[in-house]
């Protein structure tokens, strides 16, 4: 169950596949190359005065986040690309504030997961003017978003990565509206909405 809440579309981003690595190392390069040589430098220290390396992996540690926070910052930008902006504003602010919330909760290193975050725009990109969902973010830092309607009407997914969505969608049955048809189950992220679609009509009732 979710703990806390999300968000983001880049653009030319269609399918499922990953932040073009190019775009981010191309940010990142220039400090590589200065690790590269502080490194190098170090080691010389190393076998001059036998100073462990502990420094390095404090550095390399401080790199690898830089690089999570720069692929997260360019997917949440990715997003306005795709949806007006009041929407894209409502939901970087929402998202920003329950990363923070996690990172209260969950300790300084919990974070979104770019997987999940990534699947997530998959999704919203096929549903341009959509209602905005109440979202939350697990304690692993995944996804969950929730769209409910009238009647008993919900569509929930946790997106773990793009071929894993976990879904729930629910609907009164049209002939035998005291029925509530249901269907949940595991899906890809660019097709989770078709298969909903197809079983409970979600695409009626999730734009305003």
């Amino acid at each position: 169950m979710p703990s806390t809440t999300l968000i983001a579309y880049q653009p030319g981003f269609t399918g499922l596949e990953p932040l073009t690595w190019s775009r981010i190392g191309g940010l990142f390069s220039q400090l590589f190359y200065a690790k590269a040589e502080d490194q190098e430098r170090l080691s010389e220290s190393i076998i001059r005065t036998g100073v462990s390396e502990n420094e390095w992996g404090e550095e390399l540690s401080e790199l690898t986040a830089q690089w999570k926070e720069q692929e997260i910052q360019m997917l949440l930008e990715s997003l306005s690309t795709a949806h007006p902006a009041d929407f894209v504003e409502m939901l970087k602010s929402r998202l920003l504030s329950l990363r923070s919330m996690l990172q209260d909760e969950e300790g300084p290193a919990a974070d979104l997961s770019p997987d999940s975050l990534r699947a997530f725009l998959v999704f919203i990109h096929q549903l341009p003017g959509v209602r905005r969902p109440n979202m939350a973010l697990t304690s692993e830092g995944e996804v969950y978003a929730r769209w409910k309607g009238d009647n008993g009407r919900l569509f929930s997914l946790h997106f773990i990565s793009g071929e894993k969505v976990r879904f729930t969608a629910f609907r009164p049955n049209p002939r035998y509206p005291r029925l509530v048809r249901r269907i949940s189950g595991v899906d890809a992220a660019d097709t989770v909405l078709q298969t909903a679609d197809a079983a409970c009509s979600v695409l009626e009732w999730l734009r305003p």
